[in-house]
């Protein structure tokens, strides 16, 4: 018995044959991704926004208000362009930070090397 089908006759079919694959789905237990839990039954807390979410957070609303024909995908783009200029300058400024913190470091190494020559000189003074 070979009948051709109608696009509609097929996609009633189909439509009957999900409906019914939905309904035996439906009587399984269905398991919802639910926060983990941490050991003690108290829910898993939300880590901390990152310094990129924060300055997106901050920015979008500006970049938008700026140009409001751009479409979310474009406002996206150049506010990730901001970020990585200024992620650029925080980089150099943080590499100046580390030297003189290095160059501080080296110096009071050098005075506590300079007190303890003198401190031992002391000893050897009181010892005679």
């Amino acid at each position: 018995m070979e009948k051709e089908y109608t696009r509609s006759e097929l996609g009633k079919m189909l439509t009957e044959v999900f409906k019914e694959i939905r309904e035996d789905v439906k009587g399984e237990k269905k398991t919802k991704k639910k926060a983990k839990k941490e050991e003690g039954g108290e829910e898993k807390k939300k880590r901390e926004p990152t310094l990129y979410n924060l300055y997106v957070r901050e920015t979008m609303p500006i970049v938008k208000e700026e140009n409001p024909e751009m479409s979310r995908q474009d406002l996206m783009r150049e506010v990730g362009r901001m970020w990585k200029e200024k992620k650029g300058d925080v980089k150099e400024e943080e590499v100046k930070e580390e030297e003189v913190k290095e160059e501080e470091v080296k110096e009071e190494e050098v005075k506590e090397e300079e007190v303890k020559k003198v401190g031992k000189k002391e000893k050897k003074g009181k010892k005679e």
